[in-house]
């Protein structure tokens, strides 16, 4: 979550990222079979509806009054990644497509 300053400073409320991580290595930890197609997509489906809602709050609060012009080119770049990565994902999942161009890995 970010903080609606003059200056960004990224606050981490930390129950959604715990949520969101538990859900992930619980899936990934390992098991005998490897897990059905729907089983993954389901797992993919709730990462990107998190990212969905951080970008969400990322929009209102450049709505709000928020510039980017305050962030550092670092945290620039991250979020520019985040957004196209949720982008192809999103693609991906809802297209019921397996390749997109150029694609991050």
């Amino acid at each position: 979550m970010i903080c609606a300053t003059s200056t960004w400073t990224f606050v981490n409320t930390g129950t959604d990222t715990i949520a969101a991580r538990h859900e992930l290595f619980s899936f990934m930890s390992p098991s005998r079979r490897k897990p059905h197609r729907r089983k993954i997509k389901a797992v993919i489906r709730r990462q990107v509806d998190y990212l969905q809602r951080n970008l969400d709050a990322v929009d209102a609060l450049i709505a709000s009054g928020a510039g980017l012009s305050g962030l550092q080119t670092h945290w620039w770049q991250k979020l520019l990644v985040i957004s196209e990565l949720h982008r192809q994902q999103s693609i991906l999942l809802y297209a019921k497509t397996r390749s997109i161009p150029d694609r991050i890995v």
